[in-house]
């Protein structure tokens, strides 16, 4: 069980849709024991949130205005340790999920499920269990045992995270100096990223892995 300094668990939402964020923390406050105390639509103003208010849980989305809210599950699991955090996406768990998990998050839910799967991830989070579709255990399941038998792994896996955002703005369309500007990384440093993926992904050139990216993005990331 979450320790906490009252009997209600407070939760910060961070999402840059006001309607879904404001239906998900009427969906919480519902629930005995459990209240929304603050909001963030945007990355700047979820680093003002966390660093001035006292709370037990964040739900955050991947996707911030561009931004991207794996980054925020980082910085939140660094600064507050003792907080519990759910990844709550409209992103193909199958792709997110296990990066999530792997930056600190205790769950994942997608947000085309249903809203009572939100309140059962919480409690499960709540209970110091890890929270996952049943199809996604499944899923982690089958690929660890594949990776035993064949020491292989898929090669976007290999990536870290700053080379499979860079790959996902690739096949979002951005160039190369927009993705430099939007990361507030410079050209050359974008460049050697690119270099990196063509060599991680064995593809012969920035054409190929364009390509590549933009047909995985199609593939794995929900409408």
């Amino acid at each position: 069980m979450i320790k906490t300094c009252k009997d209600v668990v407070s939760f910060i939402i961070i999402d840059d849709h006001p309607i879904f964020r404001k239906g998900l923390a009427y969906l919480i406050n519902s629930e005995e024991g459990f209240e929304v105390i603050g909001e963030a639509s945007t990355f700047e103003e979820t680093i003002l949130l966390i660093e001035n208010e006292r709370f037990d849980f964040a739900i955050i989305d991947i996707s911030l205005n561009g931004k991207n809210g794996l980054e925020l599950v980082k910085i939140l699991r660094h600064n507050h340790p003792d907080t519990y955090c759910l990844v709550l996406s409209m992103y193909d768990e199958a792709v997110f999920a296990t990066r999530s998990l792997n930056l600190g998050a205790q769950g994942y839910v997608m947000k085309s499920e249903d809203p009572s799967c939100v309140i059962s991830a919480i409690k499960t989070i709540i209970d110091g269990k890890i929270y996952l579709s049943p199809d996604m255990e499944d899923t982690i399941l089958t690929q660890m045992v594949d990776s035993i038998m064949s020491k292989s792994f898929d090669p976007i896996q290999r990536l870290s995270d700053r080379e499979f955002e860079i790959f996902r703005l690739i096949g979002k369309g951005y160039k190369p100096h927009q993705i430099a500007e939007k990361l507030y990384l410079k050209p050359g440093t974008i460049e050697t990223y690119r270099k990196s993926l063509k060599k991680k992904l064995h593809m012969k050139n920035a054409i190929e892995l364009r390509q590549f990216a933009i047909e995985w993005s199609n593939n794995n990331i929900s409408n």
